[in-house]
């Protein structure tokens, strides 16, 4: 998935923070490697057929990292942006 491609999840998901996200996904790797998680993260859950309980344990799963990604890319977020 290409930078671009992640930046506009990103966008998509917290476009009131556009202009701070562009800028700090520019400037900082660590962060870009947050977003690219997540958007991976995004990207694996929409192939995901639930056919069965355990497909829908993985799916739950999922579910929970990209909670954790969200809250990982906002507290980086304000952390970043008060400095």
């Amino acid at each position: 998935m290409s930078e671009q491609n992640v930046l506009h999840i990103i966008l998509e998901k917290f476009p009131e923070r556009a202009s701070a996200l562009d800028k700090l996904f520019r400037e900082d790797e660590n962060f870009r490697e947050i977003c690219a998680d997540y958007a991976l993260c995004l990207r694996s859950m929409g192939k995901i057929i639930i056919t069965n309980e355990s497909m829908n344990t993985i799916l739950v799963e999922y579910k929970n990292v990209l909670n954790e990604l969200e809250i990982e890319m906002l507290a980086y977020l304000n952390t970043k942006s008060t400095l």
